[in-house]
C-alpha cells in the first residue's frame, strides 16, 4: 500500500499519509475538515484526495451539515472498508484463534480451531485451508490484503521469524515465508502475542491510559508487551518483555517465574497436590468452595504476580498495567488481591486493569498491526472506534 504515496516529492508523500490517517481516524469527515485538521492548503488536500479516490481506498457517502453561513453541504468521506480484508491468527498452545476483518477493523468472522498435539506442518495446513475457505465467502474489492500472526515466543519482527519457540517445535518452518508463498502479493507480519495484545489496548481501548503501559499475558508462559510513548518497545532483538523467563529463588534454587505462576504451572501444581488432573474450570469451581489446596496455590500465584508487576513498574514507570489471563477472567476477585499485594509493597500509584476476552483482544491487536502495514501507515496512530463486538 506504500505505492499509494510513491512520489519524488517527499512532502507530498508525507501529506498523503497524514490525509489517509485523518480519514481513517475520523470516519465521516470532509475535505474541508481534513484541511482544517492538518492545516494544509485546500488544493493540496483535494489533489491527494483525488489520488486516493482513484485507488478506491476511500469512499464518499452522503452529505455533512452545512456551515452556519449556508452554502453547499460537504461530501463526507471514509475508509472503504470493503477495499479488502485481513486475517489475524493467534497460534496458541491448545487452539488456533482466528479473526477476519474488513480494512476499517470491522469483524467479519472469528472463532478457534483445536490444534493441541498437532505438529507445525499440520497447523500450517489448517491455517492455509482456513484462509482459503473463509476468503471464498467474503465479498470485497481486492480480496485478502494482509495476514498477521500472533506467536507465543520470541519474534524478530524485522526478519519476520520466530527465534525462540518454547511450546511448539517449528521443525525449520518459517511461518511467514510459507504464507507469503501461498498467498502471493499479500502482506504478512508476525509478532509476539504480548506485543499485539498491548497494541489492542493502545488502539482499541483508548479511554484508558496507554501512552506508557505494560500488558502482561499469563497463559502457558508469561510475557509482557511494553508501550513507551505509544510505541511497542521490543529491545535489540525482540526479547524485551520476556518477564516470565526472569529468575526467582525458591527454596535455594533459581527457577523461572513462569515455571511457578503461569496458568499451566499453577494448575499443574494444584493437580499434583490434589491427586488428579484438574482443568481451569475445576480450579475455579473448587476455589469457589474454598478448597484449602486451591486457595494455598492461588495465594502463591497472587503474591508472585503482584511482586512481578511491582518490580516491572519500578523499572519502567508505566501509567497503567493490563493483565491478559483467562484464569483471572474467570475469577476477577483475584485482580483485587493482586492490587492489594502491589499496594502492600508500596505500589499505591499503580493502575491495573483486567482485559476482558483476552483471545479477542489479541486478535484485534494483530488486526491493528496488519492494518497499519496494509495502509502504509506503520508509524502512524490509527484509532479503531468500532470493535463490532462479536461473541465467539
Amino acid at each position: 500500500m506504500d505505492g499509494l504515496f510513491d512520489s519524488k516529492n517527499q512532502l507530498r508523500q508525507l501529506n498523503g499519509k497524514l490525509v489517509l490517517q485523518n480519514i481513517f481516524n475520523n470516519s465521516g469527515t470532509s475535505r474541508a475538515q481534513i484541511a482544517r485538521d492538518l492545516k494544509l492548503n485546500k488544493s493540496t488536500v483535494s489533489s491527494i484526495y483525488n489520488d486516493l479516490m482513484a485507488t478506491d481506498i476511500i469512499q464518499e457517502g452522503g452529505d455533512g451539515a452545512a456551515s452556519n453561513n449556508g452554502g453547499r453541504k460537504p461530501t463526507m468521506v471514509s475508509i472503504n472498508a470493503h477495499y479488502g480484508f485481513t486475517v489475524s491468527l493467534d497460534i496458541a498452545y491448545r487452539n488456533l484463534h482466528y479473526m477476519f476483518n474488513y480494512l476499517n477493523g470491522d469483524i467479519i468472522e472469528a472463532s478457534e480451531i483445536r490444534i493441541f498435539q498437532k505438529d507445525i506442518h499440520e497447523i500450517m495446513t489448517i491455517i492455509i485451508d482456513l484462509i482459503k475457505d473463509v476468503s471464498r465467502k467474503i465479498e470485497s474489492d481486492n480480496g485478502l490484503v494482509g495476514i498477521a500472526v500472533s506467536y507465543h515466543g520470541i519474534v524478530d519482527v524485522k526478519e519476520k521469524e520466530v527465534t525462540y519457540s518454547p511450546f511448539l517445535d517449528l521443525d525449520g518452518v518459517n511461518i511467514v515465508s510459507e504464507l507469503e508463498q501461498t498467498f502471493s502479493g499479500v502482506d504478512v507480519l508476525i509478532d509476539n502475542e504480548s506485543n499485539v495484545t498491548a497494541l489492542y489496548e493502545r488502539d482499541f481501548d483508548q479511554h484508558k491510559l496507554t501512552d506508557n503501559s505494560i500488558t502482561i499475558s499469563i497463559h502457558k508462559g508469561i510475557g509482557s508487551g511494553i508501550i513507551i510513548n505509544r510505541r511497542v518497545f521490543r529491545g535489540s532483538d525482540g526479547e524485551a518483555g520476556e518477564i516470565g523467563r526472569g529468575l526467582i529463588n525458591m527454596d535455594g534454587h533459581n527457577v523461572k517465574v513462569e515455571d511457578i505462576c503461569s496458568e499451566d504451572a499453577i494448575i499443574n501444581s494444584i493437580s499434583a497436590e490434589y491427586g488428579e488432573v484438574l482443568y481451569r474450570n475445576d480450579v475455579v469451581r473448587l476455589y469457589r468452595k474454598s478448597n484449602p489446596i486451591i486457595v494455598k496455590h492461588l495465594d502463591v500465584f497472587v503474591d508472585t504476580i503482584g511482586l512481578l508487576i511491582y518490580n516491572v513498574g519500578r523499572s519502567f514507570n508505566p501509567q497503567s498495567f493490563f493483565i491478559s489471563s483467562p484464569l483471572i477472567e474467570e475469577m476477577p476477585e483475584m485482580l483485587n488481591a493482586i492490587e492489594e499485594k502491589i499496594k502492600s509493597l508500596g505500589g499505591d500509584n499503580y493502575t491495573v486493569f483486567l482485559i476482558d476476552n483476552a483471545d479477542r483482544a489479541t486478535l484485534l491487536g494483530a488486526c491493528s498491526l496488519i492494518t497499519h502495514e496494509v495502509l502504509g501507515l506503520r508509524d502512524y496512530e490509527l484509532q479503531f472506534f468500532n470493535e463490532n463486538k462479536l461473541n465467539y
